[in-house]
């Protein structure tokens, strides 16, 4: 969902006494998605909600907007409170385009990003809020296909345990050997790099990046669980990690951004077999890229995935001793 009541209200505050921003009572909108990756042939959908239940502007009022190779249907229409609409989406073959969604509410403008290129399964971040409001309190499951992608599933924040961890601070951007490789995207790595910055690379990776934004994340093969500027010397901060028989696992608990007081807790585990799992209980940053990467840059055609988007359910692994 890309609004949080938070943000709404932010909004209503800020607005409050400027003529033409805000009606107490107007209809306010919701949208289920912020991008689709697309298959040509097979249509997607997403959701338009009102949010607003009661009151004389409850109706909400909406026209879209598509960029060339993009149809969507309904176009337009109007929502009565706490009603929602659902649009079907095509599109035709290599195309990337958005679709622009007008309002008579809050928000009165927004866009989705459509595309059939492949999904990165990778979203950058420049909002604490939607941040917290995408992530916190999930666990996010990527099963390896056999044509080499992921599909990606979510659930409820279920961490896996640690029998016997150890400290990583004192190797934070050193290569770790691991006694049983892991894989991700269909290669295998023998050592790991535990960054300060949320993530985990593969192989000989690159130790410390200049940057720790989309770039980092797309240089080398890994996996960012919340890539940002964390403070890991922060008093009760700490970072262990512990291999399994099927997997390593990496908990970074407690960690502040630099400078911040809010704290974040979070894991990644990396199993032998290619799957990948990143678990939130906290996640806090006001920037930060979250996702998978087999390395070689950031792809032409990257669009970021929506998190929130992937399939509910349980994930069915844990790392086991």
């Amino acid at each position: 969902m890309r609004y949080s009541t938070i943000q709404i209200f932010s909004l209503a505050l800020a607005c409050t006494g400027l003529v033409g921003c805000y009606v107490i009572g107007m209809p306010t909108a919701s949208i289920s998605v912020s991008s689709l990756h697309m298959t040509t042939g097979t249509d997607a959908t997403f959701t338009l909600t009102n949010t607003r239940f009661e009151g004389l502007y409850a109706v909400l009022r909406y026209s879209i907007e598509a960029d060339p190779g993009i149809t969507v249907s309904p176009s337009s229409g109007a929502i009565r409170g706490d009603g929602s609409h659902t649009i079907t989406v095509s599109i035709e073959p290599d195309t990337t385009g958005e679709i622009r969604i007008r309002t008579n509410g809050i928000p009165f403008d927004e866009t989705i990003q459509v595309t059939t290129a492949p999904d990165y399964f990778t979203m950058d971040f420049d909002s604490a809020v939607e941040l917290a409001a995408e992530v916190a309190n999930k666990t996010f499951l990527f099963s390896p296909q056999h044509d080499g992608t992921y599909k990606a599933t979510q659930g409820d924040a279920d961490f896996a345990p640690h029998i016997d961890p150890v400290d990583a601070t004192p190797v934070l951007g050193t290569a770790i050997d691991l006694t049983q490789p892991v894989m991700l995207y269909g290669q295998t790595y023998d050592r790991i790099t535990i960054l300060e910055d949320g993530a985990v690379e593969l192989g000989n990776g690159g130790g410390w990046a200049v940057t720790r934004m989309l770039a980092a994340h797309f240089a080398n093969p890994g996996v960012s669980a919340m890539r940002a500027y964390l403070d890991v010397s922060a008093p009760g901060a700490s970072i262990r990690y512990e291999e399994a028989t099927d997997g390593v696992i990496v908990t970074y608990t407690g960690i502040p951004e630099v400078g911040e007081t809010w704290r974040s807790t979070f894991q990644i585990v990396i199993y032998t077999n290619g799957a990948v799992e990143l678990t939130y209980e906290d996640a806090v940053a006001a920037n930060a890229v979250i996702g998978l990467s087999a390395g070689g840059g950031v792809p032409d055609d990257y669009v970021p995935s929506d998190f929130s988007n992937f399939a509910e359910t349980t994930p069915a692994l844990k790392a086991s001793f």
